[in-house]
């Protein structure tokens, strides 16, 4: 199968999986579908773990710990994109920036941040370029508009450093433990579950149950976005990381932008001071995509 073809069935999937999300925090409590999309994705790559690899499964604590920092950025994420999906999908990106931060710590990949190199020039120029965006996001608009957004703030604050400190011990159990990108993800969805429960539980704002639109919705996300992960495992085979991922990310993150316009009317997230800063956030994700 051609990379190309694969890189297509790959931003289907993830653009259908983001629509479908905002449409799900809408009949349903983040929490609670967070709850059953984790359960069946879990599900799905537990019976392809089976037909692929049989019964063997390791189990590491590194790995279970990072499925309970999906969980809060996951639920955060829901909430997130409640107030905005373009905006969530563009910021949320800067995760990567707390992976990048982590490996310069830990695997001695500090020329990120070496501004004598082309690199380093890249990641500074994108950080900064990412605060001055958030500073335009976070003061424009009506008093009502500015509470909101810095609630979105929080969201997609929790959103980031917990999709960016898990995506490190993700590549921790890919690279330096050998274990395989199914065993990666059961070893999350291990981790995240209970404290799911757990918070739901304590929480008692909602109930287990949900209607069957949300159910059905719920059922659908989790095949698309089993297909995007599948897609890209596979694209990863033919393309170097290193050129994958910035081409997979910013696509990703301009046709969720347009399905935000055409599904959820969100024009007003581009006009005015904030599509400024919406236009900054672009270019500081660019540079650090390609840095």
């Amino acid at each position: 199968m051609r990379w190309e073809l694969l890189l297509g069935i790959n931003l289907l999937c993830g653009v259908t999986r983001e629509t479908l999300n905002k449409k799900i925090t809408h009949l349903v409590d983040p929490k609670v579908g967070i709850l059953y999309l984790f359960t069946f994705n879990g599900i799905l790559f537990l019976i392809l773990q089976i037909l692929m690899h049989g019964f063997t499964l390791r189990w590491n604590f590194t790995l279970i710990l990072a499925g309970v920092l999906f969980t809060v950025a996951y639920v955060s994420y829901y909430h997130a994109i409640r107030i905005s999906l373009s905006q969530s999908i563009l910021f949320s990106s800067y995760s990567l920036l707390v992976t990048i931060f982590l490996a310069a710590l830990f695997l001695g990949e500090s020329s990120y941040f070496d501004i004598l190199t082309p690199r380093g020039i890249k990641v500074v120029l994108g950080i900064i370029l990412a605060c001055v965006a958030m500073w335009y996001l976070l003061h424009e608009g009506r008093k009502s508009e500015l509470k909101l957004e810095r609630r979105w703030f929080l969201y997609i604050l929790l959103t980031i450093v917990g999709t960016g400190v898990g995506s490190f011990m993700s590549l921790y159990g890919l690279h330096t433990l050998s274990f395989g990108s199914l065993e990666v993800v059961l070893n999350q969805t291990v981790g995240s579950l209970p404290p799911l429960i757990l918070w739901i539980v304590l929480t008692k704002k909602s109930s287990f149950r949900i209607s069957q639109t949300g159910l059905r919705l719920i059922g659908i996300n989790s095949i698309f976005n089993s297909g995007s992960i599948l897609a890209f495992f596979e694209l990863a085979k033919y393309i170097p990381s290193t050129k994958l991922y910035p081409i997979q990310t910013v696509l990703l993150i301009i046709l969720t932008m347009i399905s935000g316009i055409i599904f959820f009317h969100e024009e007003n997230t581009f006009k005015g001071t904030r599509a400024l800063g919406m236009g900054l956030g672009l270019i500081g994700i660019l540079l650090l995509s390609f840095a």
